[in-house]
């Protein structure tokens, strides 16, 4: 269970935003085959950088543009350390934590999840494309209430896992569902399951669950 080859491309060409690039950079971590991809799909981008001629990309001004970087990369100093962070108690990956950067003083907020047992915490909300990254948790031994997705769900599993009709979904795996998809995920017997969820848009539950949502509009 890999990220497809459009959503690494995205990665790859920084279009994709801070919760797609946090879940990609938490799997990359595990995944020797999908690191192989990455640096396949950066080959191109590294020919033609590599072609420019170098007159004419002085006369654009590279060597100042590249003098303003390595001065403003001295101001910035060395990457905080993450091992203070709040986060770091929890099962997130070292490459998603570089991607969301200093969180020292930022202590997660959980939030019930619709059932006992399960709750979540926003780490990040795009601007831009309005999703959000999620830390969930849910407990073992125990069913996620049957929902529907209205946007796109994308999930990388941190520790324990779950499974439901499309399959049997373990640590280090990446899976997404498309809208419109329907599920009610099984969770493992031997312990809690941990994820990090790139979320579009809210998921919707179903049955009484679902009415109560409405109700609270959630």
């Amino acid at each position: 269970m890999h990220p497809p080859e459009d959503i690494l491309l995205s990665f790859v060409s920084g279009e994709a935003d801070l919760a797609r690039r946090a879940l990609i950079e938490g799997h990359l971590d595990g995944c020797p085959d999908c690191r192989a991809s990455i640096r396949s799909l950066s080959v191109p981008g590294a020919r033609l950088l590599a072609g420019m001629p170098g007159k004419a990309a002085d006369s654009a001004g590279s060597s100042g543009l590249w003098d303003r970087l390595r001065a403003r990369v001295a101001e910035i100093g060395p990457p905080p350390s993450f091992e203070t962070s709040p986060l770091a108690q929890y099962p997130v990956p070292a490459g998603a934590l570089r991607e969301l950067g200093d969180r020292s003083g930022v202590e997660p907020q959980w939030r019930f999840a619709g059932t006992i047992g399960a709750a979540f915490t926003i780490l990040s909300r795009d601007a831009g494309t309005g999703a959000m990254l999620l830390l969930g948790r849910i407990k073992p031994a125990k069913f996620f209430p049957e929902h529907r997705h209205a946007g796109l769900e994308e999930i990388l599993i941190l520790r324990g896992g779950f499974e439901d009709q499309y399959g049997d979904f373990t640590a280090g795996m990446y899976t997404s569902y498309e809208p419109g998809t329907v599920h009610r995920p099984w969770i493992d017997e031997q312990e809690p399951c941990w994820m990090l969820s790139r979320l579009e848009k809210p998921v919707e539950f179903l049955g009484w669950r679902g009415v109560a949502q409405r109700m609270l509009g959630n």
